[in-house]
């Protein structure tokens, strides 16, 4: 499932060499999945982040050639305040101990495939759901083609 990958960081706030990490494969990384992330891996980078630990996010495009996608971030407390919608209203799960979350539908934060990891197990939002918030952050026009076409079963 993991192959090794040479990672340059590009943005200032990430470090400036090439990194050996463990990476999924990018034909396991889809749009849609909800997936777990640590935000001091993301571009931007938002302040204060270093020590946070991993949080949900939305993939909301296929890697691209740098092996990047767009995500959108889950959080009960967003840094900067962006706009922010109920997860329930785009039919997430809700956390029974820690309460609803919610999803940013400010501009999409970027991060590289090796620092996303599948839940357990792989989880999913429906079809209808993710369109709905994909056209809410990355506006109309962008429609997903071949959503859901491919087999839930990571390895």
């Amino acid at each position: 499932m993991y192959q090794s990958l040479q990672v340059q960081h590009l943005g200032s706030d990430f470090l400036d060499e090439s990194l050996d990490i463990p990476s999924p494969l990018p034909e396991h990384v889809e749009e849609g999945y909800i997936m777990k992330a640590k935000p001091k891996f993301f571009e931007p980078r938002p302040p204060r982040s270093s020590n946070v630990g991993q949080h949900p996010v939305i993939v909301l495009t296929r890697p691209d050639s740098r092996g990047c996608v767009k995500i959108a971030t889950m959080s009960h407390s967003h840094p900067g305040n962006p706009p922010t919608r109920p997860a329930s209203e785009f039919g997430l799960p809700i956390d029974p101990k820690k309460g609803e979350s919610t999803v940013c539908v400010g501009p999409p934060a970027i991060v590289h495939v090796s620092y996303l990891r599948h839940q357990k197990p792989p989880i999913r939002m429906d079809p209808e759901e993710f369109v709905a918030l994909r056209t809410e952050i990355l506006g109309k026009g962008k429609t997903v083609q071949n959503f859901g076409t491919r087999d839930l079963n990571v390895h």
